[in-house]
């Protein structure tokens, strides 16, 4: 009798602690319920959901600190890329813009400083004499053009030319990858036999990336103008200098973890750049040719500031509000380029240090939005050829390719084409 008695405690025990948690799970349905989910589709919300988002007022007010003791301790319970800090929903304009404005800088310097040089280069084994590449001597072997004297040069150049840059960007949290595009034309005239030049040069820059870390793409395009000036100084010494602004227009898809959702978002740029380069240049007359070498130091700077926009998904019920956000990017260039002059053709090596002193780095915009930094120093080593087609026309080819920087790779090429009259 005594062990039929303990049997039926037991069973009545188990029956009362099972419609204990029975009520309880019932109770926890209804608010679940109340609140317009079920534990069962909440996976289904995304991360920006106003209610059950991050920051949405379902979590608010149920988790453990909020006005209502509750049901969930974090909202990473149904999603790890809702958790702050997360690029898997953040905005690719945000994420890449350091990288990328660090290669657009560099293209678009980099077209203006190539055609200051070529104006320079004619002269060059002449140790530095009348640096330009519009001298009337009729010498050719001292590297200045011979024009017939009905036919004198005014001392005016045009130039276009264009450049395309390959970045790979490979940190996980951030991977992208993609092109630059960028096309400029110009007009120079030198002053004082060519010691000074003043010129200005503009053009467009149109960009294409895949974003792998939000499943998305950014894309850009807009217009360039940049002023220039180069003043020349004894043994082989000058100091150039250039200016910019560029207009952009961006534009950006992602898809959302949580729900798959595309979103998309566009926004304007304002970007302001400026570089500065000592630079020295000799030659040297071999028995075939020049021996022609020099080197550079300088600095440049670029800010560029996003418009605030707003992303918005494609069933329009998603929105998400990215933050204006300013883009710097400083840095000190050193290097040294060599070369032989055989008068038609000249091939050239050339090698860069960048270090960069100013840039952002971890620039949080909004609740996810995260810009990801990067190696401080990089090496560009490139070559090419600068070709000479006839007195008044002249090329060049060349790529280059930068090294050393964590996680990243860029490679880039250029060709211009210059007529002198």
């Amino acid at each position: 009798m005594l062990n039929k008695f303990n049997k039926i405690s037991k069973v009545t025990a188990v029956a009362a602690v099972a419609g204990v948690f029975g009520l309880a799970l019932v109770a926890n349905s209804n608010n679940a319920n109340a609140q317009g989910l079920t534990l069962a589709t909440l996976d289904l919300y995304s991360c920006t959901d106003s209610t059950y988002g991050q920051g949405g007022t379902y979590f608010t007010n149920n988790e453990p600190n909020g006005s209502k003791s509750g049901n969930y301790t974090s909202r990473a319970n149904y999603t790890s890329s809702c958790e702050t800090g997360n690029t898997s929903n953040a905005s690719g304009a945000v994420v890449t813009a350091t990288q990328t404005l660090r290669a657009a800088t560099a293209q678009t310097v980099g077209l203006i400083s190539s055609r200051i040089s070529q104006v320079r280069s004619a002269t060059r084994r002449n140790s530095g004499l009348k640096m330009t590449a519009l001298s009337l001597s009729n010498d050719l072997s001292n590297g200045e053009i011979g024009l017939a004297g009905g036919n004198a040069s005014k001392g005016v150049g045009v130039w276009a030319q264009g450049k395309f840059t390959a970045v790979d960007f490979t940190s996980v949290s951030a991977a992208f990858d993609g092109n630059i595009l960028t096309g400029m034309f110009g007009i120079d005239k030198t002053f004082a036999g060519g010691k000074f030049l003043i010129g200005l040069g503009g053009g467009f820059e149109t960009s294409d990336f895949e974003t792998t870390f939000n499943r998305g793409t950014v894309e850009s395009d807009g217009l360039i103008i940049a002023p220039y000036i180069s003043a020349m100084f004894g043994n082989g010494f000058s100091i150039d200098a250039t200016g910019g602004y560029a207009n952009l227009d961006y534009d950006t898809t992602r898809k959302e973890t949580a729900t798959n959702e595309l979103i998309n978002g566009s926004t304007d740029a304002d970007r302001f750049f400026g570089s500065m380069m000592l630079k020295y240049n000799r030659s040297k007359k071999l028995s075939k040719g020049s021996l022609t070498y020099g080197a550079l130091l300088g600095v440049s700077y670029t800010e560029e500031e996003k418009d605030g926009f707003t992303e918005v998904g494609a069933d329009g019920d998603t929105s998400v509000a990215v933050a204006a956000q300013t883009t710097e990017m400083g840095q000190v260039l050193f290097g040294m380029t060599t070369g032989m002059d055989f008068g038609k053709v000249e091939p050239f090596l050339n090698l860069t240090g960048e270090f960069d002193f100013e840039k952002s780095d971890d620039v949080t915009v909004g609740a996810t939005q995260v810009a990801i930094s990067d190696s401080d120093f990089g090496l560009r080593v490139g070559g090419g050829l600068n070709l000479r087609f006839s007195p008044r026309v002249s090329g060049l080819v060349s790529a280059d390719s930068v090294l050393l920087r964590d996680d990243y790779s860029e490679f880039t090429g250029t060709a211009k084409i210059r007529i002198d009259f």
